[in-house]
């Protein structure tokens, strides 16, 4: 599993995990199912945990889930 590393930024991190936690399940995706999208599942269950991941990776995620980057953002800013 991966390390988590502090970061003034954590807060966020965790917040946008949450999301594509809720978005994955709104779509019916299973955790298995994500490998399907060129993504490890064991890897991808970090994200939603609220581990620190690429711009690179936030735009895979967000293809996905067919939604637009901006869509994400303005969700967990609101919290």
């Amino acid at each position: 599993m991966a390390k988590r590393v502090k970061s003034e930024y954590q807060e966020w991190f965790e917040m946008l995990g949450k999301e594509y936690r809720r978005l994955r399940k709104q779509r019916g995706i299973s955790q298995r199912k994500v490998a399907e999208y060129n993504f490890n599942p064991r890897q991808y269950m970090t994200f939603e945990q609220g581990y620190p991941h690429t711009l690179n990776t936030f735009f895979k995620i967000c293809k996905m889930f067919k939604t637009h980057p901006g869509k994400i953002m303005l969700k967990i800013n609101k919290k």
